[in-house]
């Protein structure tokens, strides 16, 4: 986004806007699991299938195009970001 672009012209690299962006999702989920009282308990090989699909198909992608928005122009950038 025209965001990412100008955070990352602040010499901010996409895995630090990444960590600031899943620091605060995780807050979000935490904060809704407590308002929900929901259970957090989960075995081993629930926890793994969880983590490849989260790396799968949330922190790859997203950092593949953290990086594209970092090479790219900023009009490129902003004619691409609505077709994403």
């Amino acid at each position: 986004s025209v965001y990412s672009k100008v955070v990352i012209k602040h010499q901010f690299s996409p895995v630090e806007i990444i960590a600031v962006r899943f620091t605060f999702a995780l807050l979000g989920a935490l904060l809704i699991l407590l308002l929900e009282k929901a259970s957090l308990k989960i075995n081993l090989s629930e926890f793994f299938n969880i983590l490849i699909i989260t790396l799968t198909s949330i922190i790859i992608p997203i950092y593949c195009l953290q990086t594209g928005i970092k090479l790219a122009d900023a009009i490129a950038v902003s004619l691409m970001i609505p077709v994403i």
